[in-house]
């Protein structure tokens, strides 16, 4: 998907970071609101929501002509496989271990997909991590697994008490709005920061994100070995950022 927009200076490279950064944390936080705050009983229509609503503004912005990219068939799929299934699993289950877990919790063991892709990026590609970096991911990696330490079906959505009612409607909207956005807001960031700009503010948002997932949700237990995972982690996430910036600057 190509997107013609100027490119001036540093006013887009702020922009769009903070847009990203505001993205994601809003649409975490409707989430959890949404799947746990209120009960909803089902993750999986609310990430079809967010699908659908991202397919019908992509083709009516290339309809308007406000972007480009080639329409779906046997070749898009084949030359864009497996990515569309990643994304998939991505989704679903990043809204199932939201509304399975408080918002702490689940951003904390989120961050074990950092010591993931760096195993990836050394078995595929070669590329070996400086010290400080291991230092730093096996920090979040262990206040991941303190915090697990700590801690210990679908109903008919017809059924569901809040339909009518409208701050629920309100915030399921912005929810389903709110994955379109988040891909527009990480494509912007990335191309006019850097995919590195991008990966260190997803750290520190969610620290924020940690912080308000203690009041957001109503399912956050305090526990001596939770809060102390927890900071561990979010040390090892502050650490992770200076080393990776750091590094960027010698």
């Amino acid at each position: 998907m190509q997107q013609q927009l100027p490119r001036n200076s540093n006013f887009a490279k702020v922009g769009t970071a903070l847009l990203y950064a505001a993205a994601s944390t809003l649409i975490t936080i409707v989430n959890k609101s949404v799947l746990t705050g209120y009960g909803f009983p089902s993750y999986r229509f609310l990430a079809a929501c967010q699908m659908l609503v991202t397919a019908t503004m992509l083709y009516s912005a290339k309809l308007l002509g406000r972007v480009t990219f080639p329409d779906i068939d046997g070749r898009t799929f084949v030359d864009v496989f497996p990515m569309p299934l990643i994304h998939l699993g991505n989704a679903v289950l990043g809204l199932a271990g939201t509304k399975e877990l408080s918002l702490p919790t689940f951003t904390v063991l989120r961050r074990l997909a950092i010591p993931m892709t760096m195993s990836g990026e050394y078995y595929f590609l070669g590329v070996v991590a400086d010290p400080l970096v291991k230092l730093s991911v096996a920090m979040m990696v262990a206040g991941a697994a303190i915090v697990a330490v700590g801690d210990d079906i679908e109903l008919n959505i017809n059924r569901f008490k809040y339909w009518s009612h409208p701050p629920f409607l309100i915030q399921m909207f912005v929810s389903s709005i709110m994955g379109f956005v988040l891909n527009y807001s990480t494509m912007l960031c990335i191309q006019y920061n850097s995919a590195l700009t991008t990966t260190i503010i997803g750290c520190l948002k969610n620290i924020f994100v940690t912080y308000a997932g203690m009041f957001v949700g109503g399912d956050y237990v305090y526990t001596l070995y939770n809060f102390i995972g927890i900071h561990i982690s979010i040390i090892g996430s502050l650490f992770y950022t200076y080393v990776t910036l750091s590094r960027t600057h010698v």
